[in-house]
C-alpha cells in the first residue's frame, strides 16, 4: 500500500479504507464521519465512487454483516462490513489515512456476492 498523506487531493483505489465526510455543497452543519471501503470507482464516468460502510464495533454485527479482521485489512483493528449500506459519493468527500488499511478486492466481491444471496 502506498504511503499517502491525509489530504483530499490523492489517488484512491478500490478496497482502500477511508473516512467519508459530508458533501459540503449540501450539508452546512456538522455531521458524523463514517468509515468506508471503496467498492467501485466511477470517476471516469461521473467523478464518483461507490463505498460500503464499515464500523469498528464488531460486537454489533448482525448475521448479514461480515467481520474483516485486522490481519485481512492490514489495519490496527477489526471491522464489521455492512453490505446493506453502500452509496455513491464524490471523491472530495473521502479522506485517506494510510493506517486505516485496505480490503482485498476479491474479498469485497465475495462479500457482495454472498450478501446478494442472503
Amino acid at each position: 500500500m502506498n504511503e499517502l498523506k491525509n489530504e483530499k487531493n490523492h489517488e484512491i483505489g478500490v478496497g482502500e479504507i477511508c473516512i467519508l465526510g459530508p458533501d459540503s455543497e449540501f450539508v452546512a452543519f456538522e455531521v458524523e464521519n463514517r468509515l468506508v471501503a471503496i467498492l467501485y470507482d466511477h470517476q471516469k464516468i461521473d467523478g464518483t465512487l461507490t463505498v460500503i460502510y464499515l464500523d469498528k464495533l464488531t460486537q454489533l454485527a448482525t448475521d448479514r454483516d461480515f467481520i474483516i479482521t485486522k490481519k485481512e485489512s492490514h489495519s490496527e483493528f477489526d471491522f464489521a462490513l455492512w453490505p446493506d449500506f453502500s452509496i455513491r459519493v464524490k471523491k472530495d468527500q473521502l479522506t485517506r489515512f494510510p493506517k486505516l488499511g485496505s480490503i482485498d478486492i476479491s474479498m469485497l466481491r465475495q462479500v457482495e456476492n454472498l450478501a446478494s444471496l442472503m
